[in-house]
């Protein structure tokens, strides 16, 4: 398992620390099973177990989401092969970008 503390990215997910939460943005509902942060076209979501993390989304952009986070928190990618590494981000806010790519048609996000 990794520790983030600055950046760091599990697929097609990327993790970037902020100083702080943008204003605009809304608060999730909480669930006690946890956060999915970013869903995947195959049904692997990336997910934070943990109940005690803060999810936020941004009505300005369909590509970041926030998250802040009290105490370290793992996400874990839901899949039993072939899986990416579980990533431990450190207590902080973060912002939660899905990564993209240039094709010959044009920009289009990366599909885990």
């Amino acid at each position: 398992m990794k520790t983030i503390h600055e950046q760091g990215a599990q697929g097609d997910v990327l993790f970037r620390r902020i100083k702080r939460i943008p204003e605009h943005v809304t608060a999730l509902p909480r669930s006690k099973a946890g956060i999915v942060v970013a869903h995947s076209e195959t049904g692997h979501h990336h997910v934070i177990p943990d109940a005690c993390v803060a999810h936020y989304s941004d009505s300005k952009s369909a590509l970041a989401s926030y998250l802040q986070i009290d105490t370290s928190a793992d996400v874990v990618h839901l899949r039993p092969f072939d899986t990416h590494e579980t990533l431990r981000l450190s207590a902080r806010a973060w912002e939660v970008r899905r990564q993209r790519e240039h094709t010959p048609e044009g920009w289009r996000r990366v599909e885990d």
